[in-house]
Parts: C-alpha cells; sequence; structure tokens
C-alpha cells in the first residue's frame, strides 16, 4: 500500500525584545547563569507579571507577513505542567484566543508553488534551560525563563521533507527581515516541533501522528520528518499501528527516540490566566503595523530579478540576508555596471575572501561595483580582478586608480595585441598546423601564450578574436 506523508510545524522564536514577556528582566543571551532573573520570572509568590506591548506588536507584525487574521480581542492563559525548568509550574501562553489565526505562507521560486495554511500565532514565555553537567548532576539555568516567545503552528500541508525545510528556511528570513527574532539556531532562538502522521493514499482522515520536540535545526528537522516516515512507513507494512505519542530526536544518531505519550489540550489543564486582563488592540495600532511592514522577502527576490536582471537563483542567494541584500542595491545605486555582474562578485569572491557577510563590508559597495564594471568593460581580466579584491581594502585607491598602479588593466590596443599575435604564431608552427587541421582547441594554446608574452595583461577575447582572423585567413 501506498502512503502519504503529511506534516505539521510548530515553529518557535524568541522575540529581541530588550526586555522579558512580563517584566523588566534584560532579554539576552550569554549572561552568566540566573543572573538575567527577578520575582515575577521566577514565579516567586505575590510576583504579578505586565505584558509587554513590544512583544504584541512583534506579534502582530509576523502575523500581518504571513496574512493572518489579527484577534484584536483576546487573552492569555496558564498551561499548567511541571517540569524543573518551569519554576512556578505553569507556563502563560495562548490556548483558545490566540493573537493570530488562519493565515497562510505562499512557497514560490524555481521549484512548485506550495501554500502552507497557518492555524495560528500566539505568544508565550520561554522555560528555563536544563545543563547536564560532566560529574552527571543535571543544573537549571532561569535566565530563559519569561524570554517572549511566538509560536507559529501549521497545517498538515507539508507533503515532503524537502518542504520541510523550504518552509523553515522562508520563516527564517521573514522572521530576520521583520527584525522580529535573530534566529540563531545554535543559541535556540528558533526552534521547532515536528507532527508528522501517514494515510494511505487518497485517504480523507489523517493517519495518528507522532511529534518530535525541539529540534534546533532546519537540516535536523529536515531529517527528523524523513526518518520518522520511514519509521511510520514500516510499522504500517508490517501491520502494525502508530502510537500517538511525543518522540525526541537526536540529532547525533540521526533517528528519534520515545519519551512519553502524547498529551491532549486536557491535559495541561489551560485556564484563563488570572493575573492579566484580556488583551485589546486598538485598530489603529494593527492598521499601522500592517502600513510599515518592510519589503518581505518573496517581493524582494521578485523584484531583483525584474529591476536588476538577476537570475532567480542569484535573488535567492542576495536575500538569504537583509544586510546582503541591501549592500547589493547600495552597488547598483552606483549605475556603474549590471546587476548580474555585481551579484556574482558579492556571491562568490567577496564572500570567499573572509567569509564575512557584507553586512560588515569590508570594502563599500560602491567600490565592488566599480571593480565590478572593469571586469564587464573587459578592462580586468577575472583573475586580475580577484587580485585586485584582495588588495582594495587596504588601499584608499579607487579600484581603477589602483588597477592602473598595479599593472592589472588589460591590454585592449588591437595593434599592440596583433603584433604579440604574429609573433606567437611564428615562435609555435605546430598547433598553428594542427588548428587548420581541425584541431580547434589548438587555439587555446596559442590564447595562452599571447596571454604570457602580455605579460598577463592582453584581453583574451581580443586575443581570440585576432588569432581566429590571422589563422583562417
Amino acid at each position: 500500500m501506498e502512503y502519504e506523508l503529511s506534516v505539521g510545524l510548530e515553529v518557535h522564536a524568541e522575540l529581541n525584545t530588550k526586555t522579558k514577556i512580563f517584566c523588566g528582566c534584560e532579554n539576552r543571551f550569554g549572561a552568566p547563569p540566573n543572573t538575567l532573573v527577578c520575582p515575577v520570572c521566577m514565579g516567586l509568590p505575590g510576583a504579578l507579571p505586565v505584558l509587554s506591548e513590544a512583544v504584541l506588536a512583534q506579534a502582530v507584525r509576523m502575523g500581518h507577513a504571513l496574512h493572518c487574521d489579527i484577534n484584536r480581542v483576546c487573552r492569555l492563559d496558564r498551561k499548567q505542567y511541571f517540569y524543573p525548568d518551569l519554576p512556578k509550574a505553569y507556563q502563560i501562553s495562548q490556548n483558545e484566543i490566540p493573537l493570530c489565526s488562519e493565515g497562510f505562507l505562499e512557497l514560490s521560486g524555481d521549484r512548485e508553488p506550495v501554500r502552507i495554511r497557518i492555524e495560528r500565532i500566539h505568544i508565550e514565555e520561554d522555560a528555563g534551560k536544563l545543563v547536564h553537567a560532566p560529574d552527571g548532576r543535571t543544573l537549571v539555568d532561569y535566565n530563559r525563563c519569561g524570554v517572549p516567545l511566538i509560536e507559529i503552528v501549521t497545517a498538515p500541508d507539508l507533503h515532503a521533507p524537502e518542504q520541510v525545510g523550504w518552509f523553515l528556511e522562508e520563516i527564517r528570513l521573514i522572521l530576520r527581515c521583520l527584525g522580529v527574532s535573530d534566529c540563531r539556531m545554535e543559541e535556540g532562538s528558533m526552534r521547532c516541533d515536528v507532527n508528522v502522521s501517514l494515510r494511505p493514499v487518497g485517504a480523507a482522515a489523517l493517519g495518528d501522528r507522532c511529534e518530535l520536540k525541539n529540534i534546533a535545526t532546519i537540516s535536523g528537522a529536515v531529517r527528523a520528518a524523513a526518518y520518522e516516515a520511514a519509521r511510520q512507513r514500516e510499522i504500517l507494512q508490517n501491520g502494525g499501528v502508530i502510537e500517538r505519542e511525543t518522540r525526541r530526536w537526536d540529532d547525533v544518531q540521526n533517528k528519534s527516540l520515545p519519551m512519553r505519550s502524547k498529551e491532549e489540550t486536557a491535559d495541561y489543564r489551560f485556564f484563563p490566566e488570572p493575573d492579566l486582563g484580556t488583551v485589546v488592540l486598538p485598530e489603529e495600532q494593527v492598521r499601522t503595523l500592517l502600513e510599515t511592514l518592510p519589503e518581505l522577502p518573496a517581493d524582494r527576490r521578485r523584484r531583483l530579478c525584474t529591476q536588476y536582471g538577476v537570475s532567480g537563483y542569484a535573488a535567492a542567494q542576495l536575500t538569504a540576508d537583509p544586510a546582503r541584500a541591501g549592500y547589493f542595491e547600495q552597488g547598483m545605486a552606483a549605475g556603474l555596471c549590471s546587476g548580474k555582474e555585481l551579484a556574482n562578485w558579492i556571491l562568490g569572491d567577496l564572500l570567499a575572501m573572509r567569509g564575512l557577510e557584507p553586512g560588515e563590508p569590508f570594502i563599500e559597495p560602491e567600490r565592488l561595483a566599480a571593480l565590478a564594471a572593469l571586469t564587464e568593460q573587459g578592462k580586468l581580466s577575472r583573475t586580475a580582478g580577484k587580485t585586485l579584491l584582495a588588495a582594495l581594502p587596504s588601499s584608499g585607491l579607487s579600484p581603477g586608480e589602483l588597477a592602473r598602479k598595479m599593472g592589472l588593466l588589460q591590454e585592449n590596443d588591437s595593434a599592440a595585441l596583433a603584433s604579440i599575435a604574429e609573433k606567437v604564431l611564428r615562435d609555435y608552427p605546430v598547433p598553428v598546423a594542427d588548428y587548420r587541421a581541425g584541431k580547434t582547441k589548438a587555439l587555446g594554446f596559442l590564447v595562452g601564450k599571447c596571454m604570457a608574452a602580455s605579460g598577463g595583461r592582453g584581453n583574451p577575447a581580443v586575443l581570440r578574436r585576432i588569432l581566429t582572423e590571422m589563422l583562417d585567413g
């Protein structure tokens, strides 16, 4: 029997607000353990929470970006569960009335377009972090308690592991574009739960699902979905039954392991948070947050293709980081070269040179555009351009002035190059005879000899044309 895979995701993103969601503690990663805490985020008796307006605003911006309905009247709820990293034994979250609901994300590009429904986006507080010491003890760092989260919950609309990666990559781009989260997955500021189920092809009802918790990388989420689909398929094909459960993804062993039977909503004993009132968002504020959204990654990709003539692949690579795309557009504003040429320099040699993002430029975008113009106009070979690129950061000269000083500019004078070509043809009669006998690869050898004779400054395209005219004449 053939089975169809259905995957739903729960993406948790830590918001980059200055303070935590219900108190004034600093929201910052990397502080010494248990130094960014107070009675509120530690859940001490008598401490009362106060909801951060900045958290609401950032969550609404993400809701707008995902075409959600914004519920102007909503509430917060207590989610009861006991775990050592949750000092008050409940989490303030949203259950029945989330802040955002019924949205979608359109995935498009070189692949088949896919629309993923967004069931809800709600706000909640993060828990602390368990630290497992080498001596076997488990310690708790409560700094993360109260850090604001949004949870983005999708419908089970993903039907291939590759789509899981595609969706998460796009969500991360949008979060970073909005400035809502830094999405540093190595720091835990973006993570996801992956819900996987199989059903016979053509069946209407979904199969029983298993949830894989707290996956910390996009590649891990893709591999987890693929592994769990294969595990469930083997069980079903052998006549077994899928048990609804929560599983832990082991990224080292590349497999999922059982944790506990799957909880239902009732297991958490949700009830309205008594220390916080109903959340009411003014309509004007919701509208202003929509009107001030920046250009989203998908729209920017389309515009870069249309406005600057770059390929879809180049546009995707440029918009993979907002600073990188901004660097490209600053360079294009100089009006010196084509978008294709500048994109090639940015995505190739510039990033490879030091492994730095253009968000921390060591070469101003206008200077890189001037260098790209030299190669595009044939005044500088690609090899010489790389040499020039390495020398630019420590020089105050323009790319043209520095290339001239370093003797890198190509020789385009046809008369001078023709003189070089004539000498090479006299000095190398064998490849000349080979070419005239139909062995056209000999032309490359002759061009190389001309380049060497010109000290590397001869324009290879011009030399090739001159040699061809002389050999065929």
